[in-house]
């Protein structure tokens, strides 16, 4: 019998790189070498699409899976159902708490 690998999404709002985002990093760097039943995903809270994330490249530049999750607190209205029906289409089967 076949498992279909669970996608993971690890996700934080943050503007650079530091100990929540390297431990984010390492885990998901862990999960892709030592796991088929799971695929890690880095998400990044961002105010726009376009913005630039120090953790978006940082995911990227290791090979890990990454998507910038567009959340601005002054249409949070809008933008969380979107952020929802996003996550679902790139078949998100976990977030951890």
């Amino acid at each position: 019998m076949t498992v279909k690998p669970v996608k993971v999404l690890h996700f934080i709002e943050s503007d650079g790189v530091y100990g929540a985002e390297r431990v984010i990093l390492n885990l998901s760097a862990q999960m892709q070498q030592q796991s088929n039943l799971f695929i890690p995903v880095v998400g990044c809270i961002v105010p726009h699409p376009d913005a630039n994330n120090a953790l978006f490249n940082a995911a990227q530049a290791a090979g890990i899976a990454a998507v910038k999750i567009p959340i601005a607190n002054k249409s949070l209205w809008r933008d969380i159902p979107r952020a929802a029906h996003h996550l679902k289409s790139l078949g998100i089967g976990l977030i951890p708490s």
